[in-house]
């Protein structure tokens, strides 16, 4: 109901005019298709029952693209660790 009230629309709206319709509101970077709003800091189900400043807060609001918002909740870090290479390292990274 939250994404579906006329105050997230208003502000969803302004947040993305405020981004220029770019991704993480890097000027240039044009999203083309849909554009989501992220909470930065992440909202949870008492900051919506609550009806949370939280959850219109511009500083806490970016515009992304599908793409960007599924690499923020899904994506799985592959970390790998750092190798200081040596004088007569032939070995390739």
């Amino acid at each position: 109901s939250l994404y579906k009230h006329p105050q997230w629309l208003a502000t969803r709206d302004m947040i993305i005019k405020r981004d220029l319709g770019c991704d993480l509101g890097i000027f240039g970077i044009y999203i083309y298709g849909s554009i989501y709003v992220h909470h930065i800091n992440p909202i949870d189900e008492d900051d919506i029952s609550k009806w949370s400043e939280k959850l219109f807060d511009p500083e806490n609001l970016i515009s992304t693209s599908l793409d960007t918002h599924n690499t923020i909740h899904y994506r799985k870090e592959v970390i790998t660790p750092y190798v200081e290479r040596t004088p007569n390292d032939t070995k390739l990274w």
